[in-house]
């Protein structure tokens, strides 16, 4: 997920997050860990674009907020909705939880709706050019099992 809202919430390049990225790995293998950056990106040309909800992937995985609320303390505190989208909370919340957005958390610092139809657009756009989809027949081609192959050929 870190990687996604990297390149697809802050539009940046995938190579900008490889170096924070292995210094945060104990196993750290840039000839493992690099393609999944790529994958996570979606700049492989092979796999499924996955364009995630970061909200909605966190409600998923952490229902009950277990994992943010014990590493990001700032949060600890607060309702489990809010815990995953603190802005949410109106400055009356905020009082009863003796919480203050921009100040004990910091604001968004991107609409994640607009981002995602942004980046949403320009890739799933990419995807039907047909350059890119030659390019991923010929990446197929090269890296992967002969019956997957035939499989997207015939497609």
């Amino acid at each position: 997920l870190v990687v996604y809202f990297f390149t697809h919430m802050l539009w940046q390049p995938w190579q900008e997050a490889t170096k924070h990225l292995s210094q945060q790995f104990l196993d750290f293998e840039p000839g493992i860990h690099f393609p999944q950056i790529q994958m996570q990106a979606g700049e492989t040309g092979i796999n499924n674009l996955r364009i995630y909800n970061p909200i909605k992937n966190g409600i998923d995985h952490d229902e009950d907020a277990t994992f943010i609320k014990k590493w990001v303390p700032e949060l600890r505190n607060l309702q489990t909705s809010f815990a995953h989208q603190p802005f949410i909370m109106t400055p009356l919340e905020q009082q009863l939880y003796n919480f203050k957005l921009g100040e004990d958390y910091p604001n968004p610092i991107v609409d994640i709706q607009s981002s995602r139809k942004f980046a949403s657009d320009i890739l799933w756009g990419l995807r039907k050019d047909p350059e890119v989809k030659n390019d991923s027949y010929r990446i197929l081609k090269r890296h992967t099992l002969s019956d997957r192959k035939r499989m997207l050929k015939n497609e």
